[in-house]
């Protein structure tokens, strides 16, 4: 940042998903230490795979979500996934 300030650009972009969206500034990446792309999968769904109450599949699609008004609370808490599994792609 300071290197693009000292060679005088005035648009410097600090939230890319912001008002202003052009500009230079810091690029949010998903590269862990070693220098590889961090997928969704690394980051979330491998440290999760061991819970009781998770079960990973193939060629699943989720439908919706299923919600149970729970007695005492004003919000609603998720219960299940209704999906459908494909043999294929």
């Amino acid at each position: 940042m300071e290197y693009i300030r000292a060679l005088t650009f005035e648009i410097l972009c600090q939230d890319y998903n912001g008002y202003r969206q052009e500009g230079f500034g810091k690029m949010a990446m998903t590269v862990g230490t070693n220098g590889a792309r961090a997928s969704t999968a690394t980051c979330y769904l491998h440290p999760a795979k061991r819970r009781s109450n998770l079960t990973i599949l193939s060629n699943a699609l989720a439908h919706r979500v299923v919600f149970d008004k729970t007695s005492g609370s004003s919000k609603p808490k998720a219960r299940g996934v209704e999906f459908s599994v494909s043999s294929s792609r």
